[in-house]
């Protein structure tokens, strides 16, 4: 089923792309290889998320230059910055209240470069039902890593799924 992702606006295309990111990173095995591939390789996992949702969404690879360009600037001013902050903090006790609240920061920082990224997504894309391709336009090498294979097995179920995405975020 092919949605519309260039209708009614960003803040649809966000809304959506969140809703899909939630669903998808609760699959089986997934926010273990997407966390393998971040440490591994260094890609950035709302980056993968969103190409992955304009797959799943029937549309093809954005503007690859632009995307990194928003992903850069936001993992290096907002998201990295917290997530090293946040793992500084594990295990030290008496800052458990203080790493909770980095962590809600740091996943904050991940929903508003979703939000860029969405509102990067124009009309125009172009057809493309080859994962791969998609994820190689804008991640480079790392689209062909071995971690990478579960999170495209997982992206085949959903797409395939005659089910509409659910909100994993009610279940948390």
């Amino acid at each position: 089923m092919r949605r519309n992702i260039t209708g009614p606006g960003a803040a649809a295309r966000a809304a959506d792309l969140w809703r899909f990111a939630l669903a998808f990173y609760a699959r089986p095995g997934v926010a273990e290889a997407c966390l393998d591939l971040q440490d591994r390789k260094g890609v950035d996992v709302p980056l993968l998320l969103a190409c992955l949702w304009l797959v799943a969404r029937g549309h093809g690879a954005p503007d690859g230059v632009r995307w990194r360009a928003i992903s850069r600037d936001w993992a290096a001013n907002a998201v990295r910055p917290l997530r090293a902050l946040r793992r500084r903090l594990k295990g030290r006790a008496g800052w458990e209240t203080i790493r909770t609240r980095v962590k809600r920061l740091e996943l904050a920082a991940e929903r508003a470069e979703l939000a860029a990224l969405a509102a990067a997504t124009g009309p125009g894309s172009v057809t493309a039902t080859d994962a791969r391709a998609v994820l190689r336009s804008v991640l480079g090498a790392a689209a062909d890593d071995r971690a990478m294979r579960k999170i495209l097995a997982e992206a085949a179920k959903m797409r395939s799924a005659s089910t509409p995405f659910r909100d994993a975020s009610k279940n948390r």
